[in-house]
């Protein structure tokens, strides 16, 4: 280290001696480790090579980790002072090398802590520093720093004022674009910047603005190589996901969005086959970007800001520019849904222009729009249905097989729910496919083009049973591949023939199921990780085809799904894989010589490891044209690059074995109950598992697994509020609970995946709901086991649970972001847990609704979207509907969010309001008699509304005014009442309202006081109930099917029978009459009286 003359024998030097100084420091005796000390401090002072400078540097830092533990190492302090204070350039470059290296160890760190002032004044001044080199390796510096400082004080004094600093350092670097380092201090600046952001305290809101305004200027810089312009917009992106607030609150987005959409067309369009250079990365990036705004930034604030560039750039002559409004309205659809589907009007021209467009790269784009379109705007994109196929074919056409592809999957995307519809276009569709299927080389194209196939069955269903043949042998050709390139194409191939099977029926296609079956287990001892997982596919798709007759099938499919489930998906490299990644990476790219010596030497401590990586949620953005389905993935292929590898393929063969044991427990039945004890270790082994996809499939199956066991050992029935009692529910269904409820339970409470989540809380819904308050009683938890779940339900309401960490915003002000526009999916599981737990608990839920009204109320307010206040005041109604009289204090607070619900603009948010005034009606007591005027004319309003979305809501209003009659009777107008319920009676539209109806009418026809009021509408209530015995419904048979079973539910169905009993015996010869009268169901009220007689 100090004698030879070769630069790399003294980095050599430096860094064995850092890989063995720790385990040797205490043994060396105070006079030896002053020497060093000496000696190391010297050689930074003299040492000319940079390279050696680092590795010196770094070796200081794990000395003054031991140093700095036994009294201190006062000269190292003074070195930093010294040469940051030079006038000599390469003095102050080794002080700030040397405080990035000491910056690293938080032992270190912590010992600086004293000095945090000084070090600030140090970093302040080298962030200024004439030469860049210094100036950046002070960027390093508080990159290394910038950790340490976590909480807000030590963010607002020592970080706060260092970022103008940065930002102008940053300015510099971009203004000399021909200097060299400049991309790397622009990069280094950017990302500091992601890190303060994610700093509380560390960034102002005044300072949003030039943050912006930087990242925006680096990431339009021509100049620039794609790195600094990556990270430039991954600070943008960084800047809306930590502080959109006050993005909001200043304005700032629509320069940001207009300027952005500059990024992403500014480069030309290219050649149609130049999709990798620097460029076409960069409008990729932009337009992820833009995803990321639209997931984020509530969408009354983005839309308008889309709707505006689409009307400025759509029209243009420039291709880069349409292509780039179609790239950004696919990947907005999903953010802005609810938005996005009221304009559909307006912005499906643009697409089908695109689709017209000359350019294949515009056409391409236009694919993808209605692609993702499909996933995110259903039903509203369906009713485009007739416009959208016929570009669809024309697109199909194409010579290039990049926009066929393309066409292909916004074909499978949009085919799949289109039902009915798309009998019209089978024929052509189907042609066109099967065509390009035959013609094609490009397997990519090939296997997008199975897929549409198979969504095409999926939509057209029975109607399909004609194609099936023709489309079968072709599949058969591809089911027949071995050829390791052939295999993911079989795998689509098999997945194709499952859903077909699906689509006609099992009568339709037995005569292919044995030897499909038989290649499908052929298949699954190929070394093909891809091929397994869709033939599990294949396997569940059969489960659902033929229920517990697919029994046989499980015992020689079980050990594959479960290898699957247990196989780990993270390899660590082999020795020539790690040379190979090495050689890819160059020569000692960090320049700390640590790649000169193989890992497995470093004796020293690991604590000072780094995770590296881009951030969270942003890469390169070649997804967003690359098959979104990862269908040309290497199925070897891993993610990462410079550690432990992640097989993409078998990691999405363990979500498969998982959902495939789920639906073989769903379909199975009681058939499947003898396998559960076998598969359960394995699959709660997977409950921490590090992928969303493998935990979401895990919680659904969970669920299923405890129906099929509950299918082999009924439990004996339940009723609301009972106490929870596990002797109600066999010896194995007890078992499994105890091993599955509290996983589920923890991933609704702590996952930080907002899909897990949902899956979690409808898992735990289907359960309550079949074996009642009993589950609870099997909670590890119990007697308070409904509490955690409350509690990660107010998580939720609160918007500060995991799942919901990701989006969460650091600018001024907290609490619940009233314009926020929430994921669908998590709401509606919360929802239907919510509105769940208390159809077991009863009253019981009551303290739990005392919790949670202080949260539901604020979705109340007016500055709210309507659809929380449909969420609120329906979990609101269903909570006071089961606790019933235990609820009546809160009428005062929740009838006038219930009468402004009832009125609302939003169909849904009407229902619910109407339900919560017949609840708060029925169960208000005094108080709410008091009140009746105002409850009944708002359902009045309800009732006479004659708008063609209100039926279902009329139907709702019925159902209230019968359950406030049936609680008040003679105390109100009954005549005016009863005329109203009578009137409309069936129910069609929502027939579960019928059953209040009926109860109605029956009990005040049987009780002396009100039976004569009541006695005119015996007719409309015999009418009613034949209607619903006979089947319910419109009246018209079903399409596929016999005789539709009666939609009231047991207990109703068994008082409406003991009413026509009782009363055909008060008036033998009326009853008769009024039944041969009937329209509809006379033989099922026959029955009913002869069975009575008999």
């Amino acid at each position: 280290l100090t004698q030879s003359q070769a630069a790399h024998v003294r980095q050599l030097a430096a860094v064995l001696l850092r890989r063995r100084i720790g385990s040797h420091w205490r043994k060396l005796g105070a006079a030896n480790t002053n020497r060093i000390k000496a000696t190391l401090l010297q050689v930074l002072a003299t040492e000319p090579e940079g390279a050696v400078v680092r590795s010196v540097a770094a070796l200081c830092a794990s000395a003054a980790r031991h140093a700095m533990s036994k009294g201190g190492w006062p000269e190292l302090l003074s070195c930093v002072l010294e040469g940051s204070r030079s006038p000599t350039t390469a003095h102050r470059l080794v002080a700030m090398t040397l405080i990035a290296s000491l910056l690293e160890s938080d032992e270190v760190t912590e010992h600086l802590r004293p000095h945090f002032v000084l070090l600030k004044d140090l970093l302040a001044a080298a962030l200024q520093d004439a030469q860049l080199d210094v100036a950046r390796g002070a960027l390093k510096a508080l990159s290394a720093w910038t950790p340490s400082l976590g909480t807000e004080q030590d963010a607002a004094s020592l970080l706060r004022p260092l970022v103008p600093l940065v930002l102008g350092l940053g300015a510099r670097a971009l203004g000399e674009s021909d200097s060299l380092g400049d991309d790397e201090t622009i990069t280094l600046v950017c990302s500091l910047m992601d890190d303060l952001l994610e700093q509380d305290g560390a960034v102002q809101p005044a300072q949003v603005s030039p943050i912006a305004d930087y990242a925006l200027a680096a990431a339009a810089s021509t100049s620039l190589e794609l790195e600094p312009r990556r990270a430039a917009l991954h600070l943008c992106a960084c800047l809306v996901g930590t502080r959109r607030r006050a993005v909001v609150k200043q304005k700032l987005l629509p320069a940001m969005l207009a300027r952005l959409f500059e990024v992403g067309s500014s480069g030309g369009i290219g050649a149609p086959d130049d999709d990798d250079d620097d460029e076409s990365k960069v409008y990729k990036m932009a337009a992820q970007v833009f995803e990321t705004v639209a997931e984020l930034v509530p969408s009354k604030h983005v839309m308008p800001l889309l709707l505006e560039l689409v009307a400025t750039h759509a029209p243009s002559p420039d291709p880069a520019r349409r292509r780039a409004v179609l790239l950004i309205l696919a990947v907005t659809a999903a953010g802005c849904a609810e938005a996005f589907a009221k304009e559909l009007p307006r912005l499906m021209p643009v697409v089908y222009a695109g689709c017209e467009a000359p350019e294949p790269q515009v056409r391409e784009a236009a694919c993808l729009a209605i692609g993702l379109f499909a996933q995110s705007l259903h039903p509203e994109i369906l009713e485009h249905y007739e416009r959208v196929l016929p570009h669809l074919f024309e697109v199909l056409a194409d010579a290039r097989g990049e926009v066929q592809g393309r066409a292909c999957y916004a074909i499978e995307a949009f085919c799949e729910h289109l039902g009915s519809d798309i009998q019209p276009f089978l024929a052509p569709l189907l042609e066109r496919l099967t065509t390009l299927l035959q013609h094609t080389a490009e397997r990519p194209t090939q296997e997008r083009c199975v897929s549409a196939i198979a969504a095409v069955a999926v939509g057209a269903k029975k109607a399909f049973a004609d194609y099936f043949d023709p489309v079968y042998a072709l599949m058969r050709h591809l089911l027949g591949q071995t050829a390791s390139e052939m295999l993911p194409l079989r795998a689509r191939a098999m997945e194709c023939v499952g859903l077909m099977c699906l689509a006609v029926g099992r009568d339709r296609c037995s005569h292919v199921l044995q030897e499909v079956v038989h290649v499908a287990m052929a298949g699954l001892p190929l070394d093909a990780p891809e091929l397994r997982e869709y033939t599990f596919g294949f396997f569940g798709q059969v489960a659902e085809l033929l229920g517990e007759e697919a029994a046989p099938l499980v015992p020689p499919l079980l050990p594959f799904l479960v290898k699957a489930v247990e196989q780990e998906e993270v390899t660590e490299f082999s020795e020539h894989e790690q040379a190979r990644i090495l050689a890819k990476l160059g020569p000692d790219p960090d320049g700390d010589g640590d790649e000169l010596l193989d890992d497995d030497d470093d004796d020293d401590e690991d604590e000072e490891g780094e995770e590296g990586g881009d951030g969270p949620g942003y890469g390169d953005g070649d997804e967003l044209l690359d098959d979104d389905d990862d269908d040309d993935e290497d199925e070897e292929g891993e993610e990462g690059g410079d550690g432990p590898g992640i097989h993409t393929a078998m990691l999405d063969e363990k979500a498969a074995a998982i959902h495939c044991l789920g639906a073989c427990a769903a379909y199975g039945g009681a058939s499947f109950a003898p396998h559960i004890e076998a598969v359960m270790g394995p699959l709660l082994g997977c409950a921490d598992h590090f992928h969303e996809d493998v935990r979401g499939a895990l919680a659904r199956t969970l669920s299923h697994l405890v129906k099929a066991c509950a299918a082999a050992e009924p439990p004996q029935p339940w009723v609301k509020g009972e106490a929870p009692a596990s002797s109600k529910l066999g010896k194995a269904t007890r078992w499994l609970l105890q091993r599955s409820w509290r996983t589920l339970v923890s991933t609704f409470k702590d996952d930080d995946d907002k899909d897990t989540v949902a899956a979690a809380a409808e898992s735990i819904s289907e359960i309550v709901l079949l074996l009642g308050p009993s589950v609870l009683a099997n909670a590890p938890w119990h007697p308070a086991s409904t509490d955690p779940l409350v509690n990660g339900a107010l998580a939720l309401l609160e918007q500060r649970h995991s799942c919901q960490e990701a989006a969460q915003d650091l600018s001024e002000g907290g609490g619940v972001d009233e314009e926020e526009d929430h994921d669908e999916a998590v709401w509606e599981a919360v929802s239907e847990l919510l509105t769940t737990l208390p159809k077991a608990l009863g009253e019981r839920w009551t303290p739990h609704l005392e919790r949670l009204l202080p949260a539901l109320l604020p979705y109340l307010r007016e500055a709210h979207p309507l659809s929380d206040h449909a969420l609120a005041i329906g979990i609101l109604a269903e909570g006071l509907n089961h606790v019933e009289a235990s609820g009546r204090h809160h009428l005062p607070t929740i009838l006038p969010h219930a009468a402004r619900c009832a009125s609302a603009p939003d169909p849904t948010c009407r229902q619910n309001g109407v339900f919560c005034l017949g609840v708060l009606g029925a169960h208000g007591g005094e108080a709410a008699l008091a009140q009746m005027q105002p409850i009944l004319s708002a359902l009045q309003q309800r009732l006479s509304a004659q708008e063609e979305d209100e039926a279902v809501v009329r139907d709702n209003a019925v159902g209230a005014l019968s359950r406030i009659a049936l609680s008040f009777g003679a105390a109100l107008p009954l005549d005016a009442v009863l005329r109203a319920i009578a009137d409309r009676l069936p129910l069609t539209e929502d027939e579960g309202e019928n059953a209040p109806a009926l109860r109605c009418l029956m009990q005040l026809l049987h009780a002396e006081e009100t039976r004569a009021v009541a006695a005119p509408h015996m007719p409309a209530l015999l009418k009613a109930i034949g209607h619903l015995l006979a089947g319910g419904g419109d009246g018209s048979p079903a399409a596929d099917a016999g005789p539709r079973p009666c939609p009231l539910d047991a207990e109703c169905e068994a008082e409406v029978r003991s009413f026509l009993v009782w009363a055909a015996g008060q008036s033998p010869q009326e009853m008769q009459a009024l039944v041969m009268d009937l329209p509809r169901g006379r033989e099922q009220v026959l029955a009913v009286l002869q069975a009575h007689q008999g």
